[in-house]
């Protein structure tokens, strides 16, 4: 009876299957893959929880400032005039506050 190229080629060859027929590299991968989607969702899962929660408050102790208020209209101004504001700045923390060098102000043109 003539071998079929098939059959001569497993020659010698042991093929590993499982009992039902598939071969055992198809089990062992798709029991990876599940690992790999367990612990990906796992992780996943944690990384939403992570951070302090919604009513959380810290208590330490650091300095706040406080401006009375976020912007001064100055109106229409010819250029070249000098126009100032003044506004208050207070310290409302539990740490003295400390300004090092000047204090940075943008100058925003209305539209």
């Amino acid at each position: 009876m003539a071998q079929s190229r098939r059959d001569k080629s497993l020659k010698g060859k042991r093929a590993y299957r499982t009992a039902g027929g598939r071969p055992a590299w198809l089990i062992w991968l798709a029991a990876g893959l599940g690992l790999l989607l367990l612990g990906g969702g796992l992780w996943w899962a944690s990384a939403g929880a992570s951070g302090p929660p919604a009513n959380f408050t810290p208590q330490a102790e650091t300095p706040r400032l406080a401006v009375d208020r976020e912007s001064i209209d100055l109106g229409q101004q010819p250029l070249g005039r000098e126009v100032s504001a003044v506004f208050q700045v207070k310290d409302v923390g539990s740490q003295p506050l400390r300004i090092l060098g000047n204090p940075t102000v943008e100058l925003v043109e209305g539209c």
